[in-house]
């Protein structure tokens, strides 16, 4: 450190910025004499040249400076350092504790994503081993279907199709649900399970025996596809009530492409 002392100030030049605090502690300066002005702009500016080769000036306006005054200036200026290093630390904190969250949220991102994938693959393995069973079972269409609920869900000794239907809808009454809400026709008055599970039964056991072969199509690793309204909505409900309760896929064609389909034919036929 170089100090260069003239007759109306002084001139400290320092090549590090942390001697400040010697130079506060009269161990690198002595400055002796009666009571003096310092300017607080000049000593604003100490603040600014944070980095260690700046070279910082100060003026004394009289021939001598108050050290105990100095000694405060000194103390005021490290103060405000220490506390601008200290938000800029916490800044530092907070943002690396943003980035650890955005991290972390992300890893659970990728976890919950290639749990998906996993899922929905042995979904798929498991669907196409269900429906292939099923089909080598003779499920190929809606009719066979309802006849492979019947055995593989109904009771084990011979009955009617009534009888049968009706042991099914005791054992799920979830079925019942879905029955009497995407089939409001089939709803009956009062409230008596087993008053409902039987009209329900013969609803079911006439569907089944109505019902013409190859008009719903049953494929192996795909599953049961119903068309809308055939041969009536109630028929289609019931399938998609009855797929839905066993985890049997399902693929539900709306009546517009189902005639869409069917004009196509028609058009490539002529």
């Amino acid at each position: 450190m170089y100090l260069f002392l003239a007759s109306r100030g002084i001139l400290v030049r320092t090549g590090l910025l942390h001697l400040l605090r010697s130079v506060a502690q009269e161990s690198a300066i002595c400055i002796s004499g009666a009571t003096s002005s310092l300017s607080s702009r000049r000593f604003s500016q100490l603040l600014s040249a944070s980095h260690p080769t700046t070279l910082l000036e100060f003026e004394v306006e009289s021939e001598h400076a108050d050290k105990e005054q100095l000694r405060r200036w000194f103390a005021g200026l490290i103060a405000q350092k220490d506390a601008a290093e200290r938000v800029s630390l916490h800044a530092q904190l907070d943002r690396e504790r943003a980035e650890r969250v955005r991290a972390e949220a992300e890893r659970d991102r990728e976890k919950a994503e290639r749990y998906r994938a996993v899922t929905e693959k042995k979904m798929l393995q498991q669907q196409i081993r269900m429906t292939s069973a099923m089909h080598s079972a003779g499920v190929v269409d809606g009719r066979s279907f309802l006849e492979y609920v019947l055995l593989t869900y109904g009771p084990k000794i011979k009955t009617t199709n009534t009888a049968a239907w009706n042991k099914v809808l005791q054992e799920y009454p979830d079925l019942v649900e879905c029955l009497l809400q995407r089939i409001p026709s089939w709803q009956i008055h009062g409230k008596d399970p087993a008053a409902t599970s039987r009209a329900l039964a013969s609803k079911l056991a006439h569907v089944q025996n109505a019902l013409s072969n190859k008009v719903h199509t049953f494929v192996a690793g795909a599953g049961l596809t119903v068309y809308e309204g055939m041969p009536d909505k109630p028929t289609t409900s019931a399938l998609v009530c009855l797929a839905a309760q066993f985890d049997v896929p399902c693929y539900f064609q709306p009546l517009l492409k189902v005639l869409e389909a069917a004009d196509t034919g028609m058009s490539e036929g002529g």
